[in-house]
C-alpha cells in the first residue's frame, strides 16, 4: 500500500558541476638511508623537528632538513632504505667517458669515405682505431674515417688509452660496419639521431630507460631487441624489461621524413628537405645489481605508487640524493614513475667537472619527467660549516617554495606549479662547487650552455639563483612540454580533472536527453569546464571542453564509455629578450637645436 501523506513534502536534487580539489604539487619524495626508521615503508612529516625524531641521523634527515630552509612546512613523503651501515661505499668505476652514437652503421660503396659514428671525446684521449676485416672496410688508423671496399660486415675497433689515476688503460670500443655498393637515400638529408651511447646497462628485478635518443627531426622511432630471452623493449619508448643475464642488442629505427621543416625562434620557417630514415643500435647489458645502495633503491621505487591510497595523496617532486647520480639509477627511477605523474630532481657524479661532461652525462636520460642541476652547490651543514653537498635536496625545496608562492618575490603577483624554478634565489646556498662565467648576452658562456643543454645551473644575480627552465628532454625534445614548468602544469591539471570524474564512475550516463547539462555527462563536461576557465589567469592561457559525436559512436555509449576533448595552454617562462639599441646621432643636432631656441 502507497505511503499516505496529508501534507507537503520537499525533496532536494543537486544539478550542475562540482567543485574540482587540486592535487597537491609541491609534496616531496626523498629515498635515502636513516638510523631509526624501518625500512621499505612509507612516512609523511610536514617538519624538520619530526623527521628528526623519525629518521635520526642519515641521508634523509640532511635531504629534509635543507628542503625545510626553503618551506618551514611542507608534505615530504620519505622512504627510508636501510642505515648508513648497511650499504658500504661502492667506488665509482673508473672509464674513460668516451662514448659513441651508435654501435653499428651502413656504409656504401658509391658515397666513399666517411666518419660513420660520431665519437664523444671531451678528454681528448688518443683514439686508435683498426678494423677487422680490410677486404670489406678499412679504416684510418688516427681518424676513424672509414672506407668502404666491398659488400659485406667488418668490425671497427676503437682503443681509448687513458689514466684511470694508477696507470695508464686501454679501453676497446666496437662498432659494425655494414658495406652496400649504393645508397637507397642518396640525395636526402643525413638523419641527425645518436643514441646517449653504444652500450648500456639494465638490472634485472627492474624496469628502466637506460639510454637516451636524440632525434632533433622528430623521426617516428620504433624499438626493438634481437633477444627476447634477455629482456623486452617497448617499441614506443625503448623502456627495458630485464628477464635474464645477459647481453643483446637493441635497435631504433627512425622513420623517413618528407619536405621536413620548422619555425626558429625568430618565426622564421626554416626548411630541411628530405630526411632519410636511420637505424640505430646499442650493445644491452642485462646483470644483478652489486650495489647494496642502488638495489634498495629498485626495490623502494614501486611504494612511490602506493602513496596516495595510504595518504591521499602522491609526490610531485622527487629526488634520491646520493642515489640517482649512479649509473642507470635514473633510467630506473624515471620509468617507476610514468603513470604516476611526478619529476624527479637529480645530481650528477662528482667525476663530471665540465659542462661539456655534464652535457654527455646528460644525454643518457633524456626526459620530460627529469631535472638535473650541475655542478653541486656549496652550503652550510648541521655545525654550520662549509660543505660540497647535492644539488637536488636545495632544488626541491625552491620548486616548493614556488609552488606554495612562498619566494617574496614582486615581479608577478602569485607563483604556482605553473611558474619555472629559474631565477629565484636559493636560501641555503653559498656558490658553486665549479666555477663558471655567464654573461647574458653571450650565447656561448658556461650557464648558457647547460641551459640550452636541457640542465639547469647556479648563477649570482643578488643572491645565487637557480637558472635553468628545460628538463633533460630539452633540446632532443624541443616541443611545449620541455619546459619543466608546462610539464608539470599538464600533470596537475590533468590529474586533478581525473580525480574529480571518479565521482561520476558508474551513475547513469545520460537519462534525460533535453536536459543534458544536468545528466552525468553534462555535469562532467560542465566541471571540467568551470574548473579550466578558473585556471586561466594563473596556471593557464586558454582552455575549451566539448563532447564530440564522432568520439563517440554508439558501439562505446552501449559499454558505457564516454570521450570528452579539451583543450588546455599553460603559460611558457619569458627566458629569453631581445632589444634592439639604436645610436641616434640625429639626437646631438636636436638638442643643439633646443639649447639655441
Amino acid at each position: 500500500m502507497a505511503e499516505l501523506l496529508h501534507g507537503i513534502r520537499t525533496i532536494e536534487s543537486l544539478t550542475g558541476p562540482i567543485s574540482v580539489i587540486e592535487v597537491a604539487s609541491s609534496v616531496i619524495g626523498v629515498f635515502g638511508t636513516s638510523e631509526l626508521a624501518e625500512p621499505m615503508q612509507l612516512y609523511h612529516t610536514n617538519n624538520y623537528d619530526d623527521a628528526k625524531k623519525v629518521f635520526g641521523q642519515g641521508s634523509l634527515l640532511n635531504a629534509i632538513r635543507r628542503v625545510h630552509n626553503y618551506v618551514p612546512s611542507n608534505s615530504i613523503i620519505s622512504i627510508p632504505l636501510g642505515k648508513d651501515s648497511d650499504f658500504p661505499e661502492v667506488p665509482e668505476p673508473v672509464t674513460s667517458g668516451v662514448t659513441f652514437s651508435s654501435s653499428s652503421a651502413s656504409l656504401f660503396i658509391d658515397d666513399g669515405a666517411t666518419l660513420p659514428i660520431t665519437i664523444r671525446n671531451l678528454h681528448a684521449y688518443p683514439v686508435v682505431y683498426s678494423s677487422d676485416n680490410e677486404d670489406i672496410a678499412t679504416v684510418d688508423a688516427d681518424t676513424g674515417v672509414v672506407t668502404p671496399v666491398a659488400e659485406g660486415v667488418a668490425n671497427i675497433t676503437a682503443t681509448v688509452t687513458f689514466n684511470d689515476g694508477e696507470a695508464d688503460v686501454d679501453e676497446a670500443h666496437v662498432y659494425s660496419i655494414t658495406v652496400a655498393q649504393t645508397n637507397p637515400d642518396a640525395g636526402k638529408i643525413v638523419s641527425p639521431a645518436q643514441l646517449g651511447d653504444s652500450i648500456a646497462t639494465a638490472f634485472l628485478g627492474a624496469n628502466s630507460q637506460p639510454n637516451g635518443l636524440s632525434n632533433p627531426y622528430e623521426q617516428t622511432a620504433v624499438w626493438s631487441i634481437d633477444d627476447e630471452a634477455i629482456a623486452l623493449v617497448d617499441s614506443a619508448d625503448g623502456t627495458v624489461s630485464p628477464l635474464s643475464e645477459g647481453q643483446a642488442l637493441v635497435t631504433v629505427t627512425l622513420s623517413p621524413r618528407s619536405d621536413y621543416r620548422y619555425t626558429d625562434d625568430d618565426g622564421n620557417e626554416v626548411v630541411i628537405g628530405d630526411v632519410a630514415g636511420a637505424t640505430l643500435t646499442y650493445v644491452l647489458t642485462v646483470s644483478k645489481v652489486s650495489d647494496a645502495l642502488l638495489a634498495a633503491f629498485m626495490q623502494a621505487l614501486p611504494l612511490l605508487r602506493k602513496a596516495k591510497q595510504k595518504f591521499g595523496f602522491s609526490s610531485k617532486i622527487n629526488m634520491a640524493p646520493g642515489i640517482l647520480h649512479k649509473d642507470g639509477a635514473m633510467g630506473l627511477a624515471v620509468s617507476a614513475i610514468s603513470t604516476i605523474r611526478g619529476i624527479w630532481v637529480g645530481d650528477m657524479p662528482e667525476t663530471v667537472s665540465t659542462p661539456e661532461e655534464a652535457y654527455a652525462w646528460k644525454q643518457k636520460y633524456t626526459s620530460q619527467r627529469s631535472y638535473v642541476g650541475w655542478p653541486r652547490p656549496k652550503i652550510l651543514d648541521e655545525s654550520g660549516a662549509t660543505v660540497v653537498d647535492w644539488y637536488a635536496p636545495s632544488l626541491c625545496g625552491l620548486i616548493a617554495q614556488v609552488d606554495r608562492n612562498q619566494t617574496g618575490q614582486t615581479i608577478v603577483p602569485e607563483t604556482g606549479y605553473w611558474c619555472s624554478p629559474s631565477n629565484y634565489v636559493m636560501a641555503d646556498v653559498l656558490g658553486p662547487s665549479i666555477e663558471l662565467d655567464y654573461i647574458p648576452s653571450d650565447p656561448s658562456c658556461d650557464v648558457n650552455y647547460l641551459n640550452v643543454n636541457g640542465i639547469t645551473t647556479l648563477m649570482n644575480h643578488g643572491g645565487w639563483k637557480n637558472f635553468g627552465n628545460y628538463s633533460t628532454a630539452f633540446p632532443d625534445k624541443s616541443d611545449y612540454l620541455s619546459f619543466l614548468s608546462v610539464r608539470r602544469t599538464c600533470d596537475i591539471i590533468e590529474e586533478s580533472i581525473e580525480d574529480v570524474t571518479r565521482q561520476f564512475l558508474d551513475y547513469p550516463m545520460f537519462t534525460s536527453p533535453t536536459d543534458i547539462a544536468n545528466t552525468t555527462c553534462g555535469r562532467v563536461k560542465d566541471t571540467v569546464n568551470d574548473y579550466l576557465r578558473s585556471k586561466e589567469g594563473t596556471a593557464l592561457v586558454y582552455s575549451s571542453v566539448s563532447i564530440d559525436a564522432g568520439d563517440n559512436p554508439l558501439t562505446n555509449l552501449m559499454q558505457g564509455k564516454i570521450k570528452y576533448h579539451y583543450q588546455m595552454t599553460p603559460p611558457v617562462p619569458m627566458q629569453s629578450v631581445e632589444y634592439e639599441a639604436e645610436i641616434y646621432v640625429e639626437g646631438l643636432e636636436n638638442a643643439f637645436n633646443k639649447l639655441i631656441a
